[in-house]
């Protein structure tokens, strides 16, 4: 889906055989992720990411911003992207 399109709910269920329940729990982890936006009365709209964006996100999936351990270092270590939409308010459909 492209960038800052809205999520066809019903044509997702019907590709993957769902019903709309277990689809917006779906719809509510990609929020969570920030990877998606979902806006009270009109659906959810796939989020859109600058290259800066796209560029920290591959850094974190990549692991170039793990501990040793295995851990984000620190909260500086999340994507801005992602500290952003961790503090945002969630606007999830009943």
């Amino acid at each position: 889906m492209a960038d800052g399109a809205r999520v066809p709910e019903r044509l997702l269920c019907e590709r993957f055989g769902i019903s709309r329940t277990p689809l917006r729990e779906a719809l509510k982890v990609l929020a969570a992720e920030g990877l998606i936006e979902l806006l009270p009365n009109r659906g959810a709209r796939v989020r859109v990411f600058s290259a800066e964006d796209l560029h920290e996100l591959f850094d974190v999936m990549g692991g170039s911003r793990l501990s040793p351990a295995g851990s984000p270092a620190s909260a500086s270590a999340m994507p801005r992207w992602r500290r952003s939409s961790a503090s945002a308010p969630r606007n999830v459909p009943p």
